[in-house]
């Protein structure tokens, strides 16, 4: 709303960062759940909740840049840097890139009954 001066603007833009905040939520907590084995789950949930207690740091950081460089700059910036860490591992990792092809492979294991026994007339 800096760049423009616009109130509603901003208004709209904060409403569609919560539906997409909300989208990408539900679908990492699934994609976790659905890609981490049982015994590892408490360990890699735990992990990942650590990563939420360095947001602050964030923070910080766009705090300082926007003493020294101004706020519409600093969120510009941090903006930029999130794109970055959210491009960088889908550029470099097959694994992140076919994500949609794995989590396919895994709900269709999952759905599938699983096989019965073969039995022959001898066997009863």
């Amino acid at each position: 709303a800096e760049f423009h001066g616009s109130f509603i603007l901003a208004l709209g833009i904060i409403f569609f960062m919560g539906v997409f905040n909300s989208i990408y939520m539900v679908s990492i907590m699934s994609s976790l759940q659905i890609m981490v084995p049982d015994n590892m789950r408490g360990r890699v949930m735990g992990f990942y909740g650590m990563t939420w207690s360095i947001m602050p740091l964030g923070g910080f950081q766009a705090g300082i840049v926007a003493q020294n460089l101004g706020a519409p700059f600093a969120v510009s910036l941090g903006g930029l840097a999130v794109a970055a860490f959210a491009a960088g591992p889908a550029m470099l990792n097959a694994k992140v890139r076919n994500i949609g092809a794995i989590l396919q492979g895994f709900e269709r294991a999952a759905t599938e009954p699983e096989p019965r026994p073969q039995t022959t007339a001898g066997d009863a």
